[in-house]
């Protein structure tokens, strides 16, 4: 799916760079890690599908100036008054401060399991 983004707020601007006309004129694969890109396209196709209501998932986004910046994104079918599919509802969280908290746990672990017992 290339879906479009409808609407904007200024901390999702802020995070990944660009101005809501800009995220406007764009498609989500265009601000999605290409390495992330084929996952997200198949979990956005399947509330479309009738297969689940919802997913979360985390992933890569580009930021303007080409860093990586970590998101958690949850999104959720909007359906109009007789049950039809309106638009696929997103809320995107920033995650570097989970990501950095599971590779401390990851290299903690590392090394109780290297440990001499």
């Amino acid at each position: 799916m290339e879906g479009k983004l409808l609407s904007t707020n200024k901390p999702l601007c802020d995070m990944i760079g660009y101005t809501s006309d800009e995220l406007a004129a764009m498609t989500f694969a265009e601000v999605t890690h290409p390495e992330d890109a084929e996952i997200e396209l198949e979990l956005s196709g399947e509330p479309l599908e009738g297969k689940r209501t919802s997913y979360q998932v985390e992933k890569r986004h580009i930021h303007k100036n080409e860093d990586i910046v970590w998101i958690r994104l949850t999104v959720s079918v909007a359906r109009d008054e007789q049950g039809n599919i309106e638009y696929l509802l997103g809320m995107i969280e920033n995650t570097p401060e989970i990501r950095a908290s599971q590779n401390l746990m990851q290299q903690q672990v590392a090394l109780i399991e290297g440990s001499p017992v």
